[in-house]
């Protein structure tokens, strides 16, 4: 699959250029036609800036990794934290997808399970709780070096199951975590489970 997504993005690249310079890869193009190609160019390259890392993410994904697991999950928390501080900067917010997978791959995130037949993959702190805070401590002067060492104590799933299990946290904690909890370096990361009596019995 990331070989066909690379001969696909490499063959727009190509066409993209044709319609540039205004011709097409069959006929002849120009005037109005040309000048519209040209923009098109632009909005497909800011497209590829665009999502650049998750294309990279994906491909890179589909062949063995000679790196550890733990550095891997090093270098994608970095790319993460890079990208929500570019936005920031820009007046934007992160979409949450960039938390999950493939982006931040489920190899590099299950802390553990509620039991053997959990599947569900549930954020220990909901994405959209934990990209709210790395944008705030980009306001408070943390670099981007600090706030990939914060994602890389928060940021982490556990299976649990659905549809029971997935209902009791979000009954609560959908998007939050429990009173007092604050990032504190004796707050667990799975009080959320726990606060609703679930807990991960087998690690992974």
């Amino acid at each position: 699959r990331a070989r066909h997504l690379g001969q696909c993005f490499a063959a727009a690249t190509v066409r993209a250029g044709h319609l540039c310079a205004g011709a097409s890869p069959d006929t002849a193009q120009s005037g109005a036609q040309g000048r519209g190609a040209r923009q098109l160019l632009v909005d497909f390259l800011s497209v590829t800036i665009v999502f650049k890392p998750t294309i990279l993410c994906t491909m890179s994904y589909s062949h063995s990794n000679p790196h550890p697991v733990n550095e891997g999950r090093k270098r994608r928390l970095y790319r993460l934290a890079q990208l929500i501080h570019d936005l920031w900067e820009e007046g934007a917010s992160l979409d949450t997808r960039f938390f999950k997978h493939p982006y931040i791959h489920n190899s590099y995130a299950i802390k553990g399970q509620t039991s053997d037949i959990a599947s569900y993959h549930e954020h220990l702190v909901p994405c959209v709780y934990l990209r709210d805070q790395c944008t705030e401590r980009f306001r408070q002067g943390w670099t981007v070096e600090r706030v990939a060492e914060f994602l890389d104590e928060y940021l982490w799933i556990a299976k649990i199951e659905k549809p029971a299990q997935v209902a009791l946290v979000n009954e609560k904690y959908k998007t939050t975590m429990p009173d007092g909890w604050n990032f504190g370096p004796d707050d667990d990361v799975c009080a959320r489970l726990t606060a609703v009596g679930l807990a991960l019995q087998k690690m992974i």
